[in-house]
């Protein structure tokens, strides 16, 4: 009787320091993930050192069951499970260290782990030892380092309430065109796995980055090839001419990771190529109409940005109206224009004038998407595509990511970020995503060290979405200028 209840009593207490033992585990490996934020070292040694603990302490209670000496058998297989931990960590370091790219620092941060677990063991098996046949210090003390455990876990999946700025970004979004027509007309040709349209390479891959009269022996040279690839794309020049028909073009928030965007590939082969084609006509003689061609261009990257509802909307508009400005200037170069031309496209540029409150809107656009119902599947039951988790994965997430806290931060950066470049504050926008970037590889960071990350991933583009936008802007004056500068050519 006796020995089956030291049997009993000594499984309950095992397994209560084996659930410490894990907990501690957890914890070590939150710490090494929020200290090696530069990098992202791989969670294999993670689990070899969870598998050791279970295997471990599995034999450990049997011995318990099978002995009387209890703290022995427990101080033993405590000193055990640690050098094994140690072992395979250590391995498990030097692998990484010997390996192809591994990189010192991610095998160090590791290490944390091992380091936790055997003072964790080695603790257990003091406080045993210390207490003389399991007296009061040893009850006391687990049960101080449960309460510990437990205030530290509370304090980590605590989450905050919605932020002022979370509002304040949905409601500068709110105007932005919302038509379900017109939005599906710019999903023609999309990401979508059963898009209407699908976009196959043209029959001539032509790469070309020539400038001044480099550029125009390339076109008279494979005038052949961009004629033949210019007829090819005449699906796709009727779906960009019938965009730029429309007087807005509605856009939709990506609300989910696979939603379909606009792909880029066949209106960039249209925006090149149809360039290409305008630059020839000009050096053909026909300088007005090659002009038009070119505002016609210039026409879709205008009404494809101020609606638009993702970044890479924005960023094709960009492009669009950069290369269309660009070859403006070149068809001013190779022929002459006439007066009328020059009038029509530059009034066109003047209808199309920038605003602080454009490119604001712009900038915002990303952060509609990250809210914390979104940021939840990050630690859901399932992921972003339906899959479901496995539990241990879901129950370690939800301590590391607290969704509400996360999308507080962000929309509290990117509305730093938007303000800035309302302003034209490109400056002020790289020092706001340098001192970030400081924080984050400078900061030890427990709390939320997952939505720490998440904000690494998304941040850092948008200071040249701004400054490219505003370049723009410039050149767009500058042209308008050149138009307008009087000059009285042959023809007028």
């Amino acid at each position: 009787m006796r020995s089956s209840r030291f049997a009993v009593v000594g499984a309950g207490v095992a397994l209560f320091d084996y659930a410490l033992v894990l907990v501690l585990a957890a914890i070590a490996t939150l710490v090494w993930v929020a200290a090696s934020s530069v990098y992202a070292p791989s969670l294999t040694a993670t689990w070899v050192v969870l598998i050791a603990v279970a295997v471990v302490f599995a034999l450990r209670l049997v011995w318990i069951v099978s002995s009387r000496r209890v703290w022995r058998v427990t101080g033993t297989a405590c000193v055990l499970s640690a050098g094994v931990l140690g072992v395979l960590q250590g391995l498990y370091v030097t692998n990484r260290l010997g390996g192809a790219g591994s990189q010192a620092a991610d095998a160090v941060w590791e290490t944390i782990q091992a380091a936790v677990f055997l003072l964790a063991a080695v603790g257990l098996w003091l406080a045993r030892r210390w207490a003389k046949n399991r007296g009061v210090l040893t009850g006391v003390l687990r049960g101080v380092l449960f309460a510990s455990i437990a205030g530290f876990l509370v304090y980590l999946a605590w989450d905050e309430s919605p932020t002022p700025s979370i509002a304040r970004n949905l409601a500068a979004l709110a105007g932005r065109f919302d038509d379900e027509e017109t939005y599906r007309l710019t999903l023609r040709y999309s990401t979508a796995p059963d898009s209407e349209e699908a976009f196959a390479p043209l029959k001539y891959e032509l790469k070309w980055r020539h400038k001044d009269d480099e550029r125009r022996t390339f076109l008279i040279e494979h005038r052949g090839e961009i004629e033949a690839n210019w007829a090819e794309l005449a699906e796709v020049r009727a779906w960009c001419a019938e965009m730029a028909s429309q007087p807005k073009l509605g856009d939709r928030a990506i609300q989910r990771f696979d939603q379909p965007v606009m792909k880029f590939q066949p209106v960039r082969q249209y925006m090149v190529h149809g360039l290409a084609m305008a630059e020839l006509r000009a050096l053909d003689g026909d300088a007005d109409g090659a002009l038009a061609s070119v505002q016609e261009i210039y026409a879709l990257g205008a009404r494809l940005e101020p609606e638009s509802g993702t970044l890479v909307r924005a960023m094709i508009a960009q492009v669009a109206k950069k290369l269309a400005l660009t070859s403006a200037g070149k068809v001013l170069d190779f022929g002459s224009v006439s007066f009328d031309a020059r009038e029509r496209f530059a009034a066109a540029l003047d209808a199309s004038a920038g605003s602080g409150e454009v490119i604001k809107r712009v900038i915002l656009v990303e952060s509609e998407f990250w809210n914390a119902e979104s940021i939840r599947y990050i630690g859901g039951s399932v992921d972003e595509w339906g899959a479901e988790r496995p539990w241990y994965v879901q129950g370690f997430t939800d301590f590391i990511v607290q969704p509400q806290t996360t999308a507080n931060r962000i929309h509290d950066h990117f509305e730093a970020l938007a303000a800035m470049a309302e302003l034209r504050d490109i400056g002020g926008m790289n020092a706001l995503d340098d001192a970030f970037y400081r924080e984050a590889q400078n900061k030890l960071r427990l709390k939320n060290v997952g939505g720490a990350k998440i904000l690494a991933m998304i941040v850092g583009s948008y200071r040249s979405v701004a400054k490219n936008y505003w370049e723009i802007e410039d050149r767009r004056v500058v042209l308008i200028e050149r138009l307008r500068e009087g000059v009285v050519v042959a023809g007028d």
